[in-house]
């Protein structure tokens, strides 16, 4: 047997009654009809002085089984007894326990209360009181189907809630009561009859938005119930308005609550914004999400995946503007690239691409298990704003050959790698990401197609320089990198170039990059907006006389790899 009932308050204290019978019975008003609320009622019983008083409630359906009782029986005998609330239950085919209390006097005073605005019947409670002597149910001849209730001139028999007292007063038949309906507040039953028989099965749905909470706390949004011999329903569950959860922080972004509060159940609405001009919505969108009927944020075209608020990228806060030109350059302003990351050892350069991610040229990290970065600079005497980075982790791309030990490379086909940065960068006007190339014609590296160099490599002086050079250099044929000359009067070989690459440089106005530029992005004009760059190429490799040609590696050829990389990561 089980019995979900709140018992509060235990103990016994005595007190003197009057008027007294042997025995006796007291009910909720109009049981076995449930009861109706705001209802307050008390009742005395008592058994002859001399004896004392035994209390059995053999049926028990009183408000909810919870801690603070709105609905309860109250049971006294002078001090207080107990408080209860809840349900006897019993497991299937089985006959509850009655609740049973004894009193150290002869009298009881029982009170009913009923408080709550009923979102379902509660049927109330049956009591049976008798005169606590010599327990004649021990030796009675017939045995009681269910209760026995013993007094001083005897015993008599009584059934649980759905039976009725055989005619030889000890046996128990099923009374066949009906179900009535009880359906839930905001939600349906089918199938919808006026009165149910025993073993007939419904199905309660909650309406959309609502789900029922069982016994649990799990939740389902719908059920299934029994009709018992009891003409109880095997199992009964409020509908509530479905609960999405408070929303997960995002990083550099804001939620407003745009319903009441911080509503966080079905249809309320929330705002997220990101807390900067320098991030954006990924997805992009206007933001407004909803707690939907599934229990899920979603927004208007019903994605249910929250936003992130990532770096914008390819705006140069300080325009990049003039002609100059890396080698044979001119000085950048800050704000021309705030994506160029410097690396001291060895010399070279990177682009951030994101919050925490930098793409350089394999070669220049090759030989390294970590690497330290400089990013917000632009004369490296001046280094009072600069932020530093470390790596995380280095992936290398898994085509790129490896180079015989102490020997300089001669390969560089798929000259591309990754970092990963210990910790994100904050965005600002000086520090933002160059955009990925996309996978449209538009994107395409061809002759002539104008874009810009930066680094801290060798000028026309021979000397690495100090300040952040930029230059503008244009797309040509692949054939004027081939015909450059690896020593006097020998070319390089046929198989060094590989379609993995791009030509690019001016050679009549020596614009080119050159020895410590390695791993800058080659950037280019975005083709959706004029004043956006992304990055077209990486410094990769050329001759050692500057002021021509070189090779860049080519950004779009390794789309796929990069996306997973930092993906999986």
């Amino acid at each position: 047997m089980r019995a979900y009932i709140w018992l509060l308050s235990v103990l016994c204290v005595a007190f003197q009654g009057s008027d007294a019978e042997l025995f006796g019975t007291i009910t909720s008003p109009g049981y076995p009809a449930p009861y109706p609320s705001n209802q307050s009622m008390t009742w005395a019983a008592s058994v002859p002085q001399g004896y004392r008083l035994r209390l059995q409630f053999t049926h028990f359906d009183v408000g909810e089984d919870e801690e603070y009782c709105q609905d309860y029986v109250k049971v006294t005998d002078g001090g207080q007894l107990i408080v209860a609330c809840g349900k006897l239950y019993s497991d299937p085919g089985e006959i509850p326990e009655p609740l049973e209390l004894i009193s150290l006097s002869n009298t009881l005073t029982v009170t009913f209360v009923s408080r709550r605005l009923q979102s379902r019947h509660f049927r109330g409670f049956l009591a049976i009181y008798t005169a606590l002597g010599f327990d004649e149910c021990v030796n009675s001849k017939m045995p009681c189907a269910h209760y026995c209730h013993s007094h001083p001139e005897g015993y008599f028999c009584s059934c649980a809630h759905g039976y009725t007292l055989g005619k030889d007063k000890a046996s128990c038949e099923e009374t066949g009561l009906l179900c009535t309906p009880e359906v839930p507040l905001h939600a349906m039953q089918e199938p919808t009859l006026t009165k149910y028989t025993a073993g007939q099965v419904v199905t309660v749905t909650c309406l959309e938005g609502y789900e029922a909470v069982m016994t649990d706390k799990s939740s389902k949004i719908s059920y299934q119930a029994m009709c018992q011999p009891d003409g109880e329903w095997s199992q009964y569950h409020h509908c509530q308005l479905m609960e999405c959860g408070s929303p997960d922080e995002i990083d550099k972004g804001q939620i407003t609550y745009l319903s009441d509060g911080s509503l966080t159940t079905y249809g309320a609405t929330i705002q997220i914004n990101c807390t900067s001009i320098y991030y954006e919505l990924n997805p992009p969108g206007d933001g407004v999400y909803y707690c939907s009927s599934e229990g899920l944020w979603k927004s208007k075209d019903r994605q249910h995946k929250m936003p992130e608020c990532t770096a914008v990228c390819g705006f140069p806060s300080n325009p990049i503007g003039e002609e100059g030109r890396v080698f044979r350059g001119s000085k950048a302003q800050p704000g021309n690239f705030p994506w160029q990351v410097f690396f001291p050892q060895p010399r070279g350069g990177g682009a951030l691409i994101s919050d925490q991610w930098v793409l350089t040229a394999a070669h220049v990290v090759e030989d390294q298990e970590s690497i330290n970065m400089v990013i917000n600079v632009t004369n490296l005497e001046e280094m009072q704003f600069a932020i530093q980075l470390t790596s995380k982790e280095i992936f290398i791309h898994p085509d790129l050959k490896k180079k015989d030990a102490h020997q300089p490379r001669t390969d560089f086909n798929n000259d591309i790698a990754l970092i990963r940065l210990n910790n994100k960068v904050t965005m600002n006007q000086f520090i933002s990401p160059i955009c990925l190339p996309g996978s449209g014609t538009s994107y395409a590296l061809q002759e002539n197609k104008l874009g810009y160099i930066s680094g801290w490599g060798k000028t026309e002086t021979n000397y690495a320089s100090d300040d952040l050079m930029k230059a503008p250099i244009p797309v040509v044929e692949m054939q004027k990198c081939k015909d450059l000359e690896r020593k006097r009067g020998t070319k390089y070989p046929e198989d060094m170039f590989t379609n993995n690459m791009v030509c690019a440089g001016d050679k009549l106005k020596n614009i080119d990059s050159c020895s410590g530029d390695s791993g800058g992005a080659f950037v280019f004009n975005h083709p959706d907006d004029n004043s956006r760059y992304y990055a077209g190429g990486i410094v990769s490799w050329g001759p050692r006389t500057c002021g021509s040609f070189a090779l860049y590696t080519k950004v779009g050829n390794y789309l796929q790899w990069i996306k997973e990389t930092m993906m999986k990561a």
